[in-house]
């Protein structure tokens, strides 16, 4: 049984226009979205009541030298994905750590994580160190690949981040659509999702393998392997019971970050973890590019040194 847990009103739609990245979040989550050739950086909570993720604040921020997403190690480009901030740095921590090279990220920073599991098996993006930033100019600066914001900026910033739980999407410029092609993409992608998990669930093995990408990969199958792997577990795990909560939904270099948490039951293990399957859309269908399974036991912990309040930095 799917638990969605969203509330859709379609007797009172707005017309207001939304940014086609975010498309779906738990209630009253925070997302950052990051405009790289519009020099934004914004702060969303979804408002479940409407359906939607809302504008809280938003500040002038800069990125890479080079334009485009990030390949390579030093190529001064900012990557474009959806990642988890998580982990903080004061700016006397920095100082401490790196001496004077660390003037360069001002108030403090957050570490992003990039490469994150889509970067690494999948598009094979190289490099590592992105952060988010402040900066020892006035205003922020373009950087070799961070995100920089000023240094009031960075620390107002702050209070809407909890490490590994909040995300920032990066985007190269946001497109924004209105509410009723975000409720027609938002309801067809949950239709996908349903589809996928009721044939696993049932045990139609070709139909559930049917959702995935001919290119499909992981960390350890091709889609040969995985169709191998997931036609042997299947027929061995009988009984089996799964359920979805928890759904968010994002987009990034048009793959769909799928998020949930996923409840595994069966006649052979229970599993209980978080899952992300990486969403393509091709020829009008949904496949899945790739996907990530992290146990509950295995969720990363916070790694911070508290920012100071911003109403109290000196």
């Amino acid at each position: 049984f799917l638990l969605f847990l969203i509330a859709f009103s379609f007797s009172s739609l707005s017309f207001a226009l939304q940014p086609e990245n975010l498309i779906l979040g738990r209630p009253a989550q925070t997302v950052l979205l990051a405009d790289k050739s519009g020099c934004s950086l914004s702060v969303f909570q979804y408002n479940q009541d409407q359906s939607q993720f809302e504008k809280i604040k938003s500040y002038v921020c800069e990125s890479g030298k080079r334009s485009g997403d990030k390949k390579i190690e030093g190529d001064e480009r900012t990557p474009t994905g959806v990642y988890f901030l998580q982990r903080a740095w004061t700016g006397r921590t920095l100082t401490q750590k790196y001496g004077k090279y660390a003037d360069v990220y001002g108030s403090g920073a957050f570490e992003m994580s990039y490469p994150n599991y889509l970067d690494r098996y999948v598009l094979n993006n190289g490099g590592s160190g992105i952060w988010l930033h402040g900066t020892i100019e006035v205003l922020p600066k373009a950087t070799r690949g961070c995100i920089s914001l000023g240094n009031d900026q960075l620390l107002d910033v702050g209070q809407y981040i909890s490490l590994n739980q909040t995300q920032i999407v990066v985007s190269d410029s946001t497109k924004e659509i209105s509410d009723d092609q975000m409720q027609s993409l938002r309801q067809g992608l949950l239709d996908f999702l349903e589809s996928w998990r009721n044939t696993w669930e049932s045990g139609t093995t070709q139909e559930y393998l049917n959702h995935y990408a001919p290119d499909f990969k992981n960390a350890g199958f091709d889609f040969q392997q995985w169709q191998g792997y997931k036609t042997k577990i299947n027929a061995r795990n009988q009984n089996r019971k799964i359920t979805i909560s928890e759904v968010s939904i994002f987009r990034a270099k048009n793959i769909f970050h799928i998020q949930f948490k996923q409840d595994y039951q069966s006649s052979y293990t229970n599993q209980a973890g978080y899952k992300t399957l990486y969403v393509k859309e091709e020829e009008g269908r949904y496949l899945i590019l790739s996907e990530e399974w992290v146990p509950l036991n295995r969720r990363q912990s916070p790694q911070h040194d508290v920012l100071p309040n911003p109403d109290s930095s000196t």
